[in-house]
């Protein structure tokens, strides 16, 4: 389940529980929030249902509806997605057969939306293996100077 929390002095770790906001059957976890096109959606780790997936804030940031699933078929972890050029693009960690594996996903599209949106993975993936502390995404990628920087 996801949780919300607010503090006014996170640095002396001050924080208020508030509720529960997403619950589904299998773990949640990594709730990557973002705004796009004046909504905030959240990508959270959904491992256990072997598929990343899509949910956006009715009432933010207390009540979340799932959308639609963006990938799915493996148990992908810390699904951490960026806008850039004109496309999404996910970075992701796979742990199949206890081989940590990077991949990066991107779409045909920058509406993550649209009925025909899709993914293909990267011709360089894996672009890491084999080490949990370079596979991980575990942070938001950010842009500078024309690069994606994760």
């Amino acid at each position: 389940m996801i949780g919300v929390a607010w503090s006014d002095n996170p640095l002396e770790n001050h924080w208020h529980y508030q509720q529960v906001v997403l619950e589904e059957d299998f773990h949640l976890s990594y709730p990557f929030v973002f705004y796009h096109r004046g909504e905030y959606f959240m990508i959270p780790e959904t491992n256990e249902a072997h598929s990343i997936r899509l949910y956006r804030a009715t009432f933010f940031p207390h009540r979340w509806e799932f959308v639609k699933t963006l990938i799915e078929g493996e148990p992908f972890i810390d699904a951490s997605p960026i806008l850039f050029k004109g496309k999404w693009w996910i970075f992701t960690l796979l742990k199949n057969h206890n081989t940590p594996r990077l991949l990066i996903y991107f779409s045909n599209t920058d509406d993550l939306l649209a009925n025909d949106l899709k993914w293909t993975l990267h011709p360089s993936c894996p672009l890491y293996e084999g080490n949990n502390e370079y596979t991980r995404p575990g942070g938001r990628p950010f842009i500078h100077e024309g690069f994606i920087y994760r």
